[in-house]
């Protein structure tokens, strides 16, 4: 299950082709971006 973040970062990726730097604690699911 992913979290809300985590698909926003997601769509930033595939659907709007931008790049996405995410910085998220220890935990977060950063991986899974």
């Amino acid at each position: 299950m992913l979290r809300e973040d985590q698909w926003v970062a997601i769509e930033a990726l595939v659907a709007d082709k931008r790049r996405a730097l995410v910085v998220k604690r220890t935990g977060w699911g950063k991986s899974a971006v």
